[in-house]
């Protein structure tokens, strides 16, 4: 039986994974890649992780996996071409893992392996590969564990979310950047080409555009799952702001975040405790 890794969900999954692979020595995966994911597997050099054994032509992430878009039948034509897809790439003799338990995907009926959902998500890929004998012996995970303050002298505030509840708001952002002065901050939005109207900011519109972004700087502050992710996977520094605490999931936290509690709840008015956290982080105050 051969075992293919199969990502059909969100990026931020996949970079969980990547960096699995990548930090605990586990052994270079067949992967089998969906179109929409070529960029980000390019961006992160994720060959030297994965050998491609083939490809699908997923141009998104799979309609079965957001089913509340689909309400016209565009999207219903386009959940009954992505089903036939993943019916269509799958062998039944063959083992597949996958990031994301879900019985929508009984209609394969495949053979498929996914992380125990109660184990946090970086954990769980961690005891699935091992359990699958893909881990090489004698092998330590290579993570960032600690942080020197005074290595922290330069922040990049990734504030935007898809999800705009989730957005850092330009309020605090503007709150930390006034408390950390004598500490280099720039903000980094999305954005085409044609939009980029503020000197004040900086932007990214690729993959490549943002990792490069987040190679520069030794602390970055988000709200989304993916820059962080992104952050771990770089080894860098990251502190995460959930805003609103019905968007805060302790099983996608990164190991980093676990072992620091680099992360903070907003809740609308506790900004100066937020301040303060980051205080304890940049500037070493108790």
């Amino acid at each position: 039986m051969n075992t293919f890794y199969l990502p059909i969900r969100s990026f931020g999954d996949f970079i969980i994974t990547a960096s699995v692979v990548k930090h605990n020595f586990v052994n270079k995966i067949p992967i089998i890649l969906p179109d929409y994911f070529k960029e980000i597997f390019s961006a992160i050099n994720a060959e030297s992780l994965f050998e491609i054994r083939s490809t699908n032509n997923y141009k998104n992430q799979p309609a079965f996996f957001e089913l509340y878009k689909v309400k016209d039948f565009k999207n219903f034509t386009r959940l009954i071409n992505d089903i036939k897809i993943l019916i269509s790439t799958v062998n039944h003799n063959d083992r597949y893992l996958v990031d994301y338990s879900s019985k929508r995907l009984a209609f394969t009926r495949a053979n498929l392996v996914w992380p125990k959902k109660k184990l946090n998500a970086y954990e769980g890929r961690l005891k699935l590969f091992s359990d699958l004998n893909l881990i090489r012996d004698n092998s330590s995970a290579d993570l960032i564990n600690t942080v020197d303050p005074d290595k922290l002298t330069r922040i990049l505030i990734l504030p935007d979310s898809r999800i705009e509840i989730k957005s850092i708001s330009p309020d605090l952002v503007q709150l930390i950047r006034n408390e950390f002065k004598s500490i280099v901050t720039n903000v980094a939005h999305f954005s085409t080409n044609n939009n980029r109207v503020n000197n004040d900011c900086l932007y990214y519109s690729s993959f490549n555009e943002l990792i490069t972004l987040i190679s520069s700087y030794d602390l970055i502050i988000s709200a989304e799952s993916l820059p962080y992710h992104l952050a771990s996977h770089l080894k860098k520094a990251h502190f995460v702001i959930y805003n609103q605490s019905r968007h805060f999931d302790a099983k996608f936290m990164t190991p980093f975040m676990v072992a620091n509690n680099y992360y903070s709840l907003f809740t609308g008015s506790n900004a100066k405790s937020i301040i303060g956290d980051l205080s304890k982080i940049l500037l070493g105050n108790a």
